[in-house]
């Protein structure tokens, strides 16, 4: 290989191939609140374990889910982590408990992945499950497995939860 073939190499191919791979090693969250129609997210970008926890935190559950409770609405909070590295995503919201109470909605799966002509490779799916609680903590036990990318351990302990639905993923991006 030629000197100038050598520098081209290094200066423009290493770069994209340095971007592929630390793309697919990124974590991003989207998140949809009662203002948006239902099934539509804002991006929020790339994240981490603890700026995604800081965002869990900074959402009232409780006052949101009583909002639309009481409206009659049904369009609630959602936090989505979406590993892009394996193309599965948790979403947590909000569902009806007992004794007048929420409970935290587990959501997982995996986004639609189409061609660039648009057309479906693979049909995304999501699996609701509830969580029984509305103990934060819980939540981030397994949003944590996530971001560990432990899913042995992580879907040994969704599969405990009472899964109440699955269905195609059709949620899309605002921005």
């Amino acid at each position: 290989m030629n000197k100038r073939l050598k520098i081209y190499f290094f200066i423009f191919l290493i770069p994209i191939i340095s971007c592929n791979i630390n793309s697919k090693n990124e974590f991003t969250s989207r998140l949809h609140t009662p203002a948006e129609k239902i099934d539509w997210y804002k991006k929020l970008g790339p994240t981490t374990k603890e700026k995604h926890f800081n965002d869990f935190e900074a959402i009232d559950w409780e006052n949101d889910y009583w909002d639309q409770f009481n409206t009659g609405q049904e369009n609630n909070t959602f936090l989505e982590v979406m590993d892009e590295k394996n193309n599965t995503f948790i979403d947590v919201s909000t569902f009806p408990y007992e004794d007048n109470t929420f409970q935290f909605a587990i959501y997982v799966g995996s986004r639609t992945i189409k061609d660039n002509k648009n057309e479906v490779i693979q049909q995304g799916y999501v699996r609701c499950y509830l969580l029984g609680s509305n103990d934060k903590q819980k939540v981030k036990d397994l949003i944590s497995l996530l971001f560990e990318r432990d899913y042995q351990t992580l879907f040994k302990k969704i599969d405990k939860l009472n899964c109440i639905f699955e269905t195609e993923s059709l949620y899309q991006n605002i921005n």
